[in-house]
This record gives C-alpha cells, structure tokens and sequence, in this order.
C-alpha cells in the first residue's frame, strides 16, 4: 500500500485541537492518527530539550567570554544566576506516569512556536483556568507586572480553548498591540482569524 503523506504543519494544528485525532483520521482514513500525534508530541518535546540546551549553552559561551574579560563581578554574577536558571529548568507540564511521562501537546506547541519554557507558575495557572473552564466555572486570577499575562497565559489559553469554545480578549487600549502580536503566533498555527 501506500503511506499518506502528512505535513508537518497539519499534524501539529492537529495537537491544538480538542478533535485533531478525528480530523486526521477523516482527512488520511489509511493513518494511525493515534501513532502519528504521539510522534508529532515526542518531536515537539524534544525540540523543546534542544532549545533549552541551545539557550544554556549560549549563555555558557557568554560566561566564558565575560570571565576571559574580566568584566564587574556583578555582571558575571548575573549571568551565572541566568545559566543556573536555565540548566536547572524543566518543562512543567510533563509529570511521570505509568509507562513514560505525559505532558499538554497545546503548551509544548505554544512553547515551540513562542521560543520559551513555561514557568511553574504559569503552567499552574493554566491548569487551574483549564480545570475551571471545563467544571463551567467564572472565576478571576490576579498577575504583578512581567508575570506573562499577555505573552503567555493568555496566548496558551487561546491555543487551549479556541478549537472547542468562542474566547474572547479583552485588554485596555495600552495592551491591545501588544495583545495582538502575542496572538499572531497562533493565528498563524491555527489559520485563525486575528482581529
């Protein structure tokens, strides 16, 4: 027989959606849909390793350079902090089970496509949201200043919620450009409409 020929790009919209294995089953009837999301997860994860190790690693080489200079221990105090930081990190969404480890294929692709990792505090939020939203819940959570509320929380909640749910933004007219750019990256992924 003849293997389907999937595109990158349409198994990973598939992630971000709540019916993605039904798309791609519909769409390529000959594809272990299952099998093909399950890789396209791993990949994605371990994308996600290589940009943290890239991003230690350059951190690393800029260490090296600032102790060969002998530039202020301040400084260098602060970007040996940064690089503890980043070898010390984990992806927060992963927690071991039975058999391997689980993880939200929605925030590792939002993860990919913003270049970042999620913080605990963020990716405990989105638990949380997510649990309210499916237990039919109105409630509001409160975030300082440079927590991630336009950047991330509320990006990875479209990613999370808009295949299955109408979400919609509401920010006050200093945010709402920067509102907007957070949520061109998905609107590219989900060829979603941005307004």
């Amino acid at each position: 027989g003849v293997a389907p020929k999937v595109k990158l790009e349409y198994l990973l919209r598939a992630l971000a959606s709540s019916q993605g294995e039904k798309d791609l089953q519909s769409a390529f009837p000959a594809l272990d849909a299952t099998t093909a999301l399950s890789l396209a997860s791993k990949g994605l994860l371990l994308q996600t390793q290589q940009l943290q190790i890239s991003t230690a690693l350059l951190t690393a080489a800029e260490l090296q350079s600032m102790l060969d200079s002998g530039v202020d221990v301040m400084e260098l105090q602060q970007v040996a902090t940064r690089l503890t930081e980043q070898l010390s990190s984990q992806i927060f969404h992963a927690k071991q089970v039975a058999g391997g480890v689980a993880y939200d294929p929605r925030m590792l692709l939002f993860e990919n496509c913003a270049s970042i990792t999620l913080r605990a505090g963020q990716v405990a939020l989105l638990q949380t949201i997510s649990g309210q939203i499916n237990r039919g819940e109105s409630t509001v959570h409160q975030m300082i200043m440079g927590e991630g509320k336009t950047s991330v929380i509320t990006p990875v909640l479209v990613l999370m919620w808009s295949s299955h749910r109408l979400v919609t933004i509401t920010a006050p007219p200093a945010l709402l450009a920067m509102a907007h750019s957070c949520l061109l990256v998905l609107a590219k992924l989900q060829k979603r409409t941005v307004v």
